[in-house]
């Protein structure tokens, strides 16, 4: 299970994410939880669920109207988590709401969510959410601080 090693300052907001419990996910919030609080690494519920592919979280996050465009203390957004981690379902929720100006945002790396797909892609031989990226028009020619474009990593 991806999500298993989760470490310190994880609230009881990120547990239910990371399990996807819809039901605990509104009481805690009902009952006042910061639904943007960070642990250590500026990971919140959206990276969470989009990490571990809880896909009627983030709905329940989006309805809420919060950002799915933040970032963690390494510059990715849930989109990348939800490449780097190969959660299918959750990349394309994030998709269909993402504005396509912001669908090249990159890493600290200069990574693009597209990079984090590739390197997936090429380990578990699934090209789905790859395809996913290109479909929705992100930049192929982007570089990463290396010089690299996403097809170097394929």
């Amino acid at each position: 299970d991806k999500c298993k090693n989760l470490g310190e300052q994880y609230t009881a907001l990120h547990y239910a994410s990371w399990k996807g419990n819809i039901h605990i996910l509104k009481l805690l919030i009902e009952s006042g939880a910061d639904k943007y609080s960070k642990n250590t690494y500026g990971l919140n519920c959206l990276h969470i669920a989009a990490q571990c592919d809880q896909a009627m979280a983030l709905f329940y996050f989006y309805s809420l109207k919060m950002n799915i465009y933040t970032r963690d203390k390494d510059k990715l957004t849930p989109l990348h988590w939800a490449c780097a981690s190969n959660t299918e379902t959750a990349q394309l929720y994030l998709l269909a709401w993402y504005d396509q100006a912001r669908l090249n945002m990159q890493d600290k790396d200069g990574s693009t969510a597209l990079h984090h797909t590739v390197k997936q892609a090429d380990m578990l031989g699934n090209g789905r959410p790859m395809r996913a990226l290109l479909k929705a028009g992100i930049n192929r020619n982007i570089r990463d601080e290396k010089g690299k474009t996403a097809a170097y990593y394929a």
